[in-house]
């Protein structure tokens, strides 16, 4: 009877244990739900206009409370007409669910037919819905650029 009651007590621990722990553990998030909503950001964008080609693609985000330190942008300018001399940081804004959001920094330089580099923006707090790229004027022309 008491090799029975004590299998029992143990039998009964080890459940408790193993409850106790299971709902201890972090949820994880849903990855398929994050990777299809982040997939519509993924998708790079080109404007082409006054003899200037410009490329953006979002750098991969890492999402857990929503991104890393930084938003930031991969932008790649081509032009065979003029000089490509302006100031990145003062040109662009980023516009997230309706707020605006100022360049942090650009890494690319300035000048010559052909740059590329980061363009960074302060910390993404929760998963966008839509946002918006802007350059102002440059070569000539205002550049949007729009992921929704």
């Amino acid at each position: 009877m008491k090799k029975i009651l004590f299998l029992i007590a143990m039998i009964a621990v080890i459940g408790v244990g193993y409850l106790v722990f299971k709902n201890s553990q972090k949820p994880r998030t849903d990855t398929s739900k994050v990777s299809e909503t982040l997939g519509k950001f993924q998708e790079p964008k080109i404007d082409s206009q006054n003899g200037l080609e410009v490329v953006v693609k979002i750098k991969p985000l890492i999402c857990d409370d929503f991104c890393e330190e930084a938003a930031t942008f991969d932008v790649s300018f081509t032009t065979h007409e003029g000089d490509l001399n302006f100031d990145l940081v003062k040109a662009s804004t980023l516009e997230v669910d309706g707020e605006i959001l100022p360049t942090k920094s650009w890494d690319g330089g300035s000048g010559g037919h052909h740059l590329n580099g980061t363009l960074t923006f302060p910390r993404i707090e929760k998963q966008p819905s839509k946002m918006i790229l802007r350059m102002i004027n440059i070569a000539g022309a205002n550049r949007t650029f729009t992921w929704e």
